[in-house]
């Protein structure tokens, strides 16, 4: 309730205090005529005795005289009876007054900044109830003496008859005597009433200024906060500064975050791939094992952010931490660099940055756990490996890769620096795929520009690569969500020149085919390969994807393959993979391929000895 609100209420409350004087002091008039007329009745007595002193023949006069006086006195009691029913009145209203202001108490104690006003109302009232308790004394000791007077007048004029009648006026102006001493008491009590509604509102009033103080006292904490706040901003822009200025993982967390897709976005998008794969038939439907990856790349791609995927999801495709020092792979590694005769000083120069503990609340390759979390050992195995396979790159790239390329930042890759530039795991690791590839690709079809399909492309990195190596036309990708949608937002922002014909929901390639034919990049999701005209690209590329799909849905994939493709066939798998989601084994002799093809190679790949290439050109 505001201030105006009380303060209205409390105007309410003068009126009624304001006719309790009026009315007290009506009945003071009342009582000052009633003594008056009682004099002028003892003089009209005197005057009486007098006559009948002078005459006794007199008596019929004083007779009617007397009869007189006792008409008057029956006025007078009437007078009497209207004032004491005033007084009723009076004390009705006092009392309700009484009760108006007990329930106005609490009102009062909130009139705390109307206290000066409210307490010059109530010394006023004070003087006013003191003034008429006065007169009220002095309308006692006046009706005491009206009372000596009455008796005087009972004994002269009990032979006339009127002792009954002055009795009666006697009792009434007794009885009324003690209405207005109960009156004065009453009227007391308020007055003490008041007195206490004062002595609450001062402890009001110090509880005011005590929670004033302590109001004080909260905001110069509050301002020393503020103050610590801004201080503690300062120190946290120049620590944000100084890590973006010192690590890349951090600059690329905090610069890209808010270019690229929300986690919302990415799981409406996912899902409307979904929905249209659902239409398909069966034997192009997700295997249980991707059913499973789909949930936890989904979950890596919204916790930590599309920015962040080559942190995140691309653990999950084909880039492999190192364990420990025994590791397979990088014992192969060391075992053909202690062969080299001139080994580059450069390769202990090589750097890793830590791309741990991004943000408090961003997950890197799993949500139960970091990529190194903290072991110091675990980072540089995996540094000395990326450079050591850097270096075997350097010395099988017949296509030159390896000094045209570099790392993206884009997704923010583990950065491992190298003779002054990012490299990669993944960056070799499809380096080498490519200088399987397109070297035979160049004999087989030696005009530029060339074409590819590939079945499974995580998030491009191998696109990247084979648009980079040679000139390339058209990169049909068919995938599944979430990979899919990464691949096209990671190669579309690559080579922005590039056309993008995007995920669409289609059932008939004539329906898209003139705008499909003017992209040179183009996402399918798995029922829409069948869709594609025969021999549509030159080549035809499985890695590391096959082996998670039944045997029957991937020997379809492989028909698909030899069917589009005009030229070449490269399929990169594992040797036996043990798929405990679908409960089987897959087996390298399990693979089906286009009769239309021989077999150009097929060998252990030169690091990872749980893969074979195999490469096929049609007959």
């Amino acid at each position: 309730m505001s201030i105006n609100d009380l303060l209205k209420r409390a105007a309410l409350f003068i009126p009624p205090v304001r006719r309790i004087y009026n009315e007290r002091e009506l009945f003071r008039t009342t009582v000052n005529d009633l003594n008056d007329y009682l004099v002028h009745l003892s003089d009209q007595l005197d005057e009486h005795q007098s006559r009948l002193s002078a005459s006794s023949h007199g008596m019929h006069s004083v007779q009617e005289l007397v009869d007189g006086l006792t008409g008057k006195a029956e006025h007078v009691g009437a007078e009497l009876v209207e004032a004491s029913g005033r007084i009723g009145n009076l004390e009705t209203q006092t009392e309700q007054s009484i009760e108006q202001l007990s329930q106005s108490r609490e009102e009062v104690e909130r009139l705390s900044r109307d206290s000066v006003v409210r307490s010059k109302e109530l010394e006023s009232a004070r003087a006013h109830l003191s003034t008429l308790e006065g007169r009220l004394e002095v309308a006692e000791v006046d009706l005491v003496d009206a009372r000596g007077r009455v008796d005087e007048i009972k004994t002269q004029c009990r032979e006339a008859g009127l002792a009954t009648e002055l009795v009666n006026v006697g009792e009434d102006l007794k009885e009324t005597r003690a209405r207005a001493v109960d009156l004065v008491s009453r009227l007391k009590q308020l007055d003490a009433s008041h007195v206490e509604a004062k002595r609450q509102e001062a402890e009001l009033q110090a509880q005011l200024s005590e929670a004033g103080r302590g109001l004080d006292e909260a905001r110069d904490k509050v301002a020393r906060l503020e103050a610590r706040l801004h201080e503690a901003n300062l120190e946290s822009e120049f620590l944000d500064h100084r890590l973006i200025t010192q690590s890349g993982n951090y600059r690329v967390h905090r610069t890209e975050a808010r270019s690229v897709p929300s986690a919302t976005e990415i799981e409406a998008e996912c899902e409307r791939m979904r929905s249209a794969l659902a239409k398909a038939g069966q034997e192009y439907k997700p295997s249980e094992f991707w059913e499973f990856y789909y949930r936890i790349n989904l979950q890596q791609l919204v916790a930590a952010g599309l920015h962040n995927f080559k942190l995140t999801i691309s653990q999950n495709y084909h880039n492999y931490l190192i364990e420990d020092r025994h590791d397979s792979k990088l014992q192969k590694l060391l075992k053909w660099y202690a062969d080299v005769r001139d080994k580059p000083p450069e390769l202990l120069f090589s750097t890793i940055e830590d791309p741990d503990y991004l943000d408090s609340n961003v997950f890197q390759s799993h949500p139960n756990n970091q990529l190194f979390d903290g072991n110091r050992e675990r980072r540089v195995l995996y540094r000395v490996y990326v450079t050591l396979l850097w270096e075997f790159l350097k010395s099988r790239d017949q296509l030159g890769l390896i000094d045209r390329l570099s790392e993206p930042e884009l997704g923010n890759p583990i950065r491992v620096t190298y003779r002054d530039k990012i490299i990669s795991q993944d960056l070799a690791t499809s380096a080498l795929e490519a200088n399987d590839i397109v070297p035979t690709l160049k004999k087989e079809a030696p005009s530029a520009p060339h074409s590819f399909l590939e079945i499974g492309a995580g998030y491009g990195r191998l696109a990247h690569v084979l648009m980079s190596a040679t000139e390339v036309d058209r990169y049909v990708i068919v995938d599944i969500p979430p990979a899919l949608f990464v691949s096209k937002w990671y190669l579309a922002a690559l080579f922005p020149e590039a056309k993008v014909f995007g995920v669409q929901d289609f059932e008939d390639w004539a329906a898209v085919d003139e705008q499909a034919n003017q992209a040179n990049l183009i996402f399918l999701l798995p029922h829409q390969l069948e869709m594609l005209p025969d021999q549509f690209v030159d080549a035809s590329i499985s890695v590391s994807s096959l082996h998670e799909m039944l045997p029957k849905q991937a020997n379809a994939y492989l028909g698909e393959m030899g069917r589009v493709a005009r030229h070449l066939i490269y399929s990169k798998q594992y040797w036996s993979y043990v798929n405990p989601h679908d409960e089987l084994v897959f087996e390298a002799a399990q693979y089906g391929y286009p009769e239309a093809f021989e077999e150009v190679f097929t060998r252990e790949d030169p690091i990872n000895e749980l893969f074979f290439n195999k490469l096929l050109r049609r007959i």
